[in-house]
């Protein structure tokens, strides 16, 4: 649109004369600055179109090419559909190099900072653009109560105490699946990769991403959170590997940080953003973070199951205190937790209770959350501050990453399981929890599945069931790569939109003469 155009936008927009005005597009908050001020902070772009995926195809794929083709039809997605506002943005950066802009494939979103109104109107008038909005609240890392302890000798190796006794892993370990050839991402605040239960896993090879805006070239924790969540989710699963992303600083996490680091999980990249991997995606995430929205992950997590990538995230911790306790409450799961497309582990105590800072079901529609309980209070875990140093730590996060250590051994023994196979496998196996009295959704804790505790506690040996010995295809080579270059039209089978876009930027594509719309995962 040319400056006459929103010239003209804007002149309606005071005079109240009749046109077809975006505003309809725009959420309030979003139309208030445009109204009164002359620059929006913080704005979404969002897209109708979305690709069609044809998963029955996807599956025949190996898993590299699968994961290639998948980037590939987002990325065509995202190109097409985003064209003519990317245009809009270039022509603005001319005379405004404080605007700033970010396009994201994995969700169809442009992030824009520091944009005038008369752009917002602009892209508002797009027929591409179904949406315009503020950056959701910022997302929360699942506090901690931390008590330190003493080092000793027996703090080193992979935590074996209480939680990976309960969830029965070391018997999975003796039949011989101990998480060979998976790898774990988190998305949480970083990890320590020196920490001597983590040195030796660290898959370093597209491994790290910091989207916080660090920019920090090796794997750095930014709270201690994330060493936590991934000593845990490694510990249960000693022989898979992990890689990490660091969404979080000071407790909080952005949207752009977090969808920075779903699309990196998606198709790694290298540090510096020059190479893209897809088919060293992880198998497994585990979510160290919660937010209060839930919708805006969805499109994130449809391509990561069309992708074959499981993601686990903790039920959410509860901040309200009653004499200095955290009252067990309905209806307060939220966020990504509460989706269909996710696993929500819920915080348990030594005795097989769910804890009193866990969140619990139903989630909207009454769907029943959480799925499943694990290990979450007074963990012994491994501590950002020293190599050697470890810390019991109390959170639902931690339920998360026993559980994507448990999926990470389902899927050392059955490596085409799929999202609902491993569903069924951890629910019809898990162990009855200890009733804390409470009814959720109607429906009572000691009856299951419930609300309060899911399909019960964790067992990962009984969910593997038959497995009495190492499956041949433990022994197997390294695990292929594919490039985002990989094409196979016969799964390439669309895009459902709204309205046409002759868009033609590549994600590769940096915008002179600030170099302020960058793609993919080149940020810094």
């Amino acid at each position: 649109m040319k400056a006459a155009a929103i010239v003209a936008l804007l002149a309606a927009l005071v005079t109240g004369h009749a046109m077809d005005l975006p505003t309809s597009k725009i959420d309030p908050v979003v139309a208030s600055y445009v109204q009164n001020a002359s620059t929006v902070p913080s704005v979404v772009v969002e897209f109708a179109a979305t690709p069609a995926f044809d998963a029955s195809a996807l599956a025949r794929l190996p898993r590299p090419d699968r994961l290639a083709t998948i980037t590939t039809l987002l990325e065509t997605t995202a190109r097409q559909s985003q064209g003519g506002v990317l245009e809009l943005i270039l022509d603005a950066l001319t005379n405004d190099p404080s605007l700033q802009a970010q396009s994201y494939y994995i969700s169809n979103r442009i992030f824009l900072s520091h944009a005038s109104a008369s752009l917002v109107l602009a892209i508002a008038a797009d027929p591409a653009v179904s949406l315009v909005r503020t950056a959701i609240p910022d997302g929360q890392l699942l506090g901690f109560v931390t008590s330190p302890i003493q080092n000793d000798a027996t703090s080193a190796g992979n935590l074996v105490a209480w939680p990976i006794e309960r969830i029965k892993a070391p018997s999975a370990w003796q039949r011989g699946v101990r998480g060979a050839n998976v790898v774990v991402g988190t998305i949480d605040s970083g990890v320590r990769h020196t920490h001597k239960s983590l040195n030796s896993t660290y898959r370093s090879d597209h491994g790290w991403f910091d989207a916080t805006g660090g920019a920090s070239p090796s794997p750095i924790d930014y709270s201690g959170h994330g060493t936590a969540v991934t000593a845990a989710a490694v510990g249960g699963a000693p022989a898979a590997t992990w890689m990490a992303c660091a969404a979080c600083q000071n407790g909080r996490c952005t949207e752009r940080a977090m969808t920075a680091c779903a699309q990196f999980m998606l198709c790694p990249s290298s540090v510096e953003g020059s190479t893209a991997e897809c088919g060293l995606a992880p198998h497994v995430i585990v979510n160290g973070w919660h937010t209060d929205a839930a919708s805006w992950f969805t499109p994130v997590l449809v391509a990561w199951k069309v992708g074959g990538i499981v993601p686990v995230f903790g039920s959410g911790v509860t901040q309200q205190l009653v004499d200095g306790v955290s009252p067990r409450q309905c209806s307060t799961v939220a966020g990504p937790a509460s989706s269909d497309l996710a696993l929500a582990a819920v915080p348990t105590n030594v005795d097989d209770s769910v804890t009193e800072f866990g969140r619990f079901g139903p989630a909207q529609e009454y769907r029943v959350k959480p799925d499943i309980a694990a290990p979450g209070n007074a963990v012994r875990t491994a501590d950002a501050s020293a190599d050697d140093a470890y810390i019991v730590r109390s959170g639902a996060s931690l339920a998360a990453g026993y559980t994507g250590g448990a999926v990470a051994l389902y899927l050392s023994a059955f490596p085409h399981a799929t999202f609902e196979d491993i569903f069924v496998a951890l629910t019809t196996s898990a162990a009855r929890t200890k009733s804390v009295g409470l009814r959720c959704g109607g429906l009572p804790d000691d009856s299951f599945p419930n609300n309060v505790a899911g399909a019960g506690r964790l067992d990962i040996s009984l969910a593997l069931g038959v497995v009495s010995a190492p499956p041949n295809n433990l022994m197997s080579a390294k695990v292929p790569t594919a490039t985002t270059t990989t094409d196979s039209p016969s799964v390439l089978v669309g895009i459902t939109t709204n309205a046409p876009s002759n868009g033609t930027h590549d994600r590769n594509a940096t915008a002179a003469p600030t170099d302020t719309i960058a793609f993919a995962n080149s940020e810094t």
